[in-house]
């Protein structure tokens, strides 16, 4: 006779070992799980029975591969809890102030402008009216501002910047072409 003693530390764990060992080989293992209460215990003389140990209950293997979507449980995000009120959190409230904190400093930063900004307004002047059209009226918008007529003659000032910028997309704004 084999004797098989399986110490767990609770009955999940129990319940998974016994299952392995019925999976390794079904109707070879019979497993009898008894608590034991302290380690000194002397096992008890088990009666030996003649007949062939009755087959552990065969159990459908565990799938494996992906879990689906709805075996997934996300745990709730539990607020912390603390004596002091003021040291309390909620995360909820804590995504909401840091998106509203970003938010205002955005809205206050100043806009600091470049020649791309330029270069992506009158890609918009091209879309609305096209190559040709921005061609000859592009050069025109920039000359009547800056001294020049290219994006890379314009100063790096930041107001000739939004002003040529704003003109064009005025323009594009309104449909009319500039100086029409």
């Amino acid at each position: 006779m084999i004797r098989l003693e399986i110490h767990a530390k609770d009955v999940n764990e129990l319940r998974k070992t016994l299952a392995s060992l019925a999976a390794l080989e079904t109707g070879m293992i019979a497993a009898v799980a008894q608590p034991v209460d302290t380690a000194d215990a002397a096992p008890e003389a088990e009666p030996e029975d003649d007949a062939a140990p009755a087959p552990a209950k065969e159990e459908k293997p565990k799938r494996r591969g992906r879990a689906k979507k709805e075996d997934k449980a996300e745990p709730e995000p539990q607020p912390e809890i603390s004596a002091n009120p003021e040291d309390r959190t909620d995360p909820e409230a804590d995504a909401q102030d840091a998106a509203d904190e970003a938010a205002e400093a955005q809205a206050t930063a100043p806009v600091t402008l470049t020649h791309d900004d330029i270069r992506s307004a009158l890609g918009e002047y091209v879309d609305k009216f096209g190559m040709p059209a921005t061609q000859e009226d592009g050069p025109k918008i920039i000359g009547s501002i800056a001294d020049g007529t290219k994006v890379s003659e314009i100063p790096d000032d930041q107001e000739k910047l939004a002003k040529v910028r704003d003109t064009i997309l005025l323009a594009v704004q309104t449909g009319k072409r500039w100086g029409q």
